[in-house]
């Protein structure tokens, strides 16, 4: 495997992006269905979560799966959310772009590619249950940690800066807008996260994420608007996955 030490070609990496970003795709999908319900989500078997039959292999090919059976269950007929091709689509696409990028597949793409995977999870649980599991932050911290060795992410002293500023200014926020509304407006999940990602872009890049999120937050909001005509709560995850930067 000396591609791991010396890159492989942009078409090698792409062609092995492509699916294998795919297939995590579908396991980001299935980890954020089963985390929140104390499911098994390392030996259970895949179903229907309508009629609880098992999925066979050919059920389970990412996005062409959703496409062969039209959106819906081959045994009960029940609709299989879009959600599901999106995921596997979007993620397949965030293992590509750092192939991209860099012009082929290098060892230190794998910590990206496990962020990637990270935040696809925090970003599905934190849209259907407004929670952002510890677990899956640590995740993005330990993916962070062979990124920093290998420069993919900044030096320890500037990500530290970067998750205390984060974190310490998405707790005041906490902090004060609870204070204003009487209740917990903003769940300890958020800073976490927030911390999280200011290890990996540090101080500099602090306003660049703001601006996106505050840009992605808007969006949601609108779009929010016009399906339910009162606005839809923002999950704070989909700040941090929409800039681009995380």
């Amino acid at each position: 495997m000396s591609w791991l030490t010396d890159g492989t070609g942009l078409g090698v990496g792409l062609a092995l992006a492509l699916p294998l970003g795919a297939v995590m795709g579908s396991l980001a999908c299935a980890v954020a269905w089963r985390l929140p319900r104390g499911q098994d989500w390392v030996s259970g078997r895949s179903c229907c979560t309508t009629c609880g039959e098992r999925l066979h292999a050919l059920d389970l090919v990412p996005v062409l799966s959703w496409l062969v059976l039209r959106g819906r269950c081959r045994h009960c007929g029940s609709r299989i959310s879009a959600r599901y091709p999106v995921t596997e689509a979007a993620t397949a696409l965030a293992f590509a772009a750092p192939v991209l990028a860099n012009g082929g597949l290098w060892a230190d793409l794998l910590p990206v590619w496990l962020l990637a995977v990270a935040l696809m999870i925090l970003t599905l649980v934190d849209i259907s249950h407004r929670l952002i599991p510890d677990g899956c932050t640590l995740l993005v911290v330990a993916a962070w940690l062979p990124a920093s060795l290998t420069g993919m992410a900044p030096s320890l002293t500037q990500a530290l800066l970067g998750a205390a500023l984060l974190g310490g200014g998405t707790w005041l926020v906490r902090w004060g807008t609870s204070a204003a509304a009487g209740r917990d407006a903003l769940g300890l999940g958020d800073v976490k996260l927030f911390a999280a990602a200011g290890l990996w872009i540090g101080p500099a890049a602090i306003g660049w994420l703001l601006t996106l999120s505050a840009m992605a937050g808007l969006v949601w909001h609108v779009t929010g608007h016009r399906r339910n005509r009162g606005g839809a709560p923002m999950p704070c995850s989909i700040m941090l996955t929409s800039t681009g930067r995380m």
